[in-house]
């Protein structure tokens, strides 16, 4: 009786966390395209651009776009190569 009670809560909690996770991936990956969209598209292509004028392009273009994927290249100073970089 007890073993079916603890398999349930459990089950519930292994739900909970996968939805969390789900959440939370979409969040910051919205966060990350707005991050690199401002100064790789935006600043570049526009004259006139101010921070508040891209950052309201970006965020609109990356909501829009959510269901596509975005990589974001990583940097050889954050991981394995980190002393190909000239700090």
């Amino acid at each position: 009786m007890a073993t079916q009670t603890i398999k349930k809560i459990y089950s519930v909690l292994m739900i909970v966390v996968l939805f969390t996770m789900m959440v939370s991936t979409n969040a910051s990956t919205v966060e990350v395209c707005v991050k690199h969209c401002v100064p790789n598209q935006c600043m570049k292509v526009s004259q006139k651009a101010t921070l508040p004028l891209c950052e309201t392009a970006c965020t609109k273009l990356c909501n829009e776009n959510k269901h596509e994927e975005y990589v974001v290249p990583r940097s050889y100073c954050e991981g394995l190569f980190w002393f190909l970089c000239d700090n």
